[in-house]
C-alpha cells in the first residue's frame, strides 16, 4: 500500500475510512470537506456514497469501512469480528492500528 501522508494506509482507503467516521458522526460540514479529498484522491461520486453507507467497491477498502465502523460502534464483538476480517484481508497490524487511531474527524 502506498501513501503520501504518515498513515501506513493507501490514500485511497484512508480517505474512504475519513467519510464513513464523518457520516457515522453526521457531521455535515466535515462530510463535504471529506468528499472533497476523496473526489481530489480519484474517487467517484458512487464510491463516495458507498463510503458514507459504511462499504466500498474494493473489497479492501470495505474491510477498512467496516473497521473504522465497528471502532465506534461500542460493540466489543463487532470490533473483534472487524479485526479478525481485516486481518484475513491481509491488513497487516500497523494498518489496523491506524484504522483503529483515526480521530474523530468532526473534533
Amino acid at each position: 500500500m502506498t501513501s503520501t501522508s504518515a498513515s501506513p494506509l493507501d490514500d485511497r482507503i484512508l480517505v474512504q475510512v475519513r467519510l464513513a467516521l464523518a457520516e457515522l458522526k453526521g457531521c455535515r460540514m466535515t462530510l463535504a470537506a471529506k468528499a472533497e479529498e476523496a473526489r481530489d484522491e480519484g474517487l467517484t461520486g458512487a464510491e463516495i456514497d458507498a463510503a458514507c453507507a459504511g462499504t466500498s467497491f474494493d473489497a479492501k477498502a470495505a474491510f477498512a469501512v467496516k473497521l473504522a465502523r465497528a471502532s465506534r460502534s461500542g460493540d466489543p464483538a463487532a470490533l473483534d469480528a472487524a479485526i479478525a476480517k481485516a486481518r484475513a484481508a491481509g491488513f497487516s497490524q500497523a494498518c489496523i492500528d491506524a484504522i483503529l487511531a483515526e480521530p474523530d474527524p468532526c473534533a
